[in-house]
């Protein structure tokens, strides 16, 4: 049976971690259970005063408990993490499963660190990046974790000296998500095992909240169904292109995600 544990926040309202990560998975035919590092009024972006319960205590415990009835997981998955602590929580999980353990350093976005985490995360995060098989940063992150001076535009020789210093903090394999390119266009750099592959759409000059959590989910539960690395990733990058692009030209309230409907079809039409 091929299982994920997904260790993420969720949100009340507003479509993103872990009330995207589930369906997708879900809908790829991966049995899933979740660690809630965090529980939310709503999304973040685009919403003031949110209200946030933080869930460090249950993290251990929960995942213990899974333990003693018997499961395992295929592949370990972590976003959003609250704080240093939650890092150290979910290290100790990761170095109990044998499964894949893939990464998503959520922790920044447009250039910026979040308002509600700090310098110490980032530095705490870097210890769980470098135990990950794979990793999924946006550019901004992977410009902050590598200590990179992000840039308008990206040249080859930046990307291949970029994912230089993302395979020097550990994990061979990865995407980076969001670059901007040339000529108008937006990138996700693919690399595997010293081979690196841009795989570009058209800038839709919008993103949506969950987009990145619904590439990540893409990503692993495709390598889980056995599809190849970079298969994986640029399958990711078109179901969640044309699902942006599908809602924009609707009209859709950035602040209520990526709509779960069209993502779920086209994951399905694509398999």
């Amino acid at each position: 049976m091929r299982s994920v544990l997904a260790i993420h926040d969720l949100s009340s309202w507003g479509k993103s971690s872990l009330t995207v990560v589930l369906p997708v998975l879900e809908t790829l035919g991966i049995e899933t259970a979740v660690l809630p590092t965090a529980v939310l009024s709503t999304q973040t972006d685009g919403f003031e005063a949110v209200i946030s319960h933080d869930l460090s205590g249950v993290l251990l415990p929960f995942h213990g408990k899974i333990r003693e009835c018997g499961y395992s997981f295929s592949a370990v998955y972590s976003g959003y993490l609250a704080s240093p602590a939650q890092v150290d929580s979910v290290l100790e999980i990761m170095r109990s499963e044998d499964g894949m353990r893939l990464v998503d350093p959520v922790f920044a976005d447009s250039g910026e660190i979040y308002s509600t985490l700090g310098p110490e995360h980032v530095e705490s995060l870097k210890a769980l990046v470098a135990e990950a098989d794979v990793i999924t940063p946006n550019i901004t992150e992977a410009s902050i974790l590598t200590g990179r001076k992000m840039r308008e535009s990206y040249t080859n020789r930046e990307l291949d000296d970029l994912v230089g210093d993302l395979v020097a903090l550990g994990p061979k394999k990865g995407v980076v998500t969001g670059i901007p390119l040339m000529l108008g266009s937006v990138g996700n750099l693919a690399y595997c095992d010293g081979e690196a592959r841009i795989l570009s759409h058209d800038d839709l000059f919008t993103t949506y909240p969950g987009g990145g959590d619904a590439f990540a989910s893409v990503f692993l539960g495709a390598m889980l169904d056995g599809m190849g690395f970079f298969s994986s990733a640029k399958l990711a990058g078109d179901v969640v292109f044309e699902t942006m692009k599908e809602a924009k030209a609707s009209g859709r309230e950035h602040r209520l995600g990526i709509p779960l409907k069209p993502l779920l079809y086209r994951l399905g039409r694509a398999l």
